[in-house]
């Protein structure tokens, strides 16, 4: 069995470090005691079966128009690498390419990848 939590779950370690002894200011506290979470089981003919479901986050949600620009969620498409490949190969850099991708789709925040995931590619 499997069990998947919310990335809030528990709290941090305490470590015994008091503001006395420490040199730099604290990180700032991701962690809230979050109790969502599922489990799923695989039984003996490889079927799967979720045995535990809670879904009662006790921290707000990520907007859902924020929610592409997560991690696991940024994509570039295989469109988009092939258009990517061909800007550069008649000589066009990175910051025109984006630029060119955020007037096609309607904004930057609706390319779907980062500028970062640009230069990325590029490299």
């Amino acid at each position: 069995q499997q069990t998947f939590v919310c990335s809030r779950e528990g709290r941090r370690e305490d470590r015994g470090l008091t503001s006395e002894t420490r040199k730099r200011e604290p990180k700032k506290e991701t962690r809230c005691d979050c109790k969502a979470k599922f489990r799923v089981h695989v039984d003996l003919h490889c079927q799967w079966s979720i045995t535990e479901f809670t879904d009662l986050h006790s921290h707000e949600l990520l907007e859902d128009s924020l929610c592409s620009m997560l991690p696991a969620h940024r994509r570039m498409t295989v469109a988009d690498i092939l258009l990517i490949e061909n800007f550069r190969k008649v000589g066009i850099r990175p910051p025109p390419i984006l630029g060119a991708f955020a007037n096609s789709s309607g904004g930057y925040d609706k390319i779907g990848w980062w500028r970062k995931d640009l230069y990325n590619h590029v490299a």
